[in-house]
């Protein structure tokens, strides 16, 4: 089941969404957002309501406090933080949302470093 979920959240929410749903390159659709395109701004807000969904989700499972936002997606966060935003604050536990924090990570490789800090732990 773990694995099933990993994979769903990897397909909507994550730099490969671009291309699971668009067929499109995932910078292509930054490099765009950042020139104001239209369709590339729609499709990070589509991606952040995925994201949002995702995180509201597991804090149905987990009591968590910071989550960090690393990959190729940790640059556009201006462009999908809001519509994630809206979807974490529909969570029905309200107080397991209240004090959530999201931060954007600055390392380049900091998904393989966490889960190299869980094999290590």
């Amino acid at each position: 089941m773990i694995d099933y979920l990993d994979h769903v959240y990897e397909y909507y929410a994550s730099g490969q969404y671009f291309e699971n749903a668009y067929n499109i390159d995932g910078e292509e659709v930054f490099k765009k957002a950042q020139d104001g395109n239209a369709d590339a701004l729609r499709m990070y807000e589509e991606m952040g309501m995925h994201l949002g969904n995702a995180i509201k989700t597991i804090t149905y499972a987990l009591n968590v406090e910071l989550i960090i936002l690393g990959g190729s997606v940790r640059h556009a966060y201006p462009y999908f933080s809001k519509k994630m935003w809206e979807q974490i604050q529909k969570c029905a536990f309200k107080k397991s949302v209240e004090n959530l924090k999201i931060e954007i990570s600055e390392l380049k490789n900091s998904g393989i470093l966490g889960a190299a800090a869980l094999v290590f732990e």
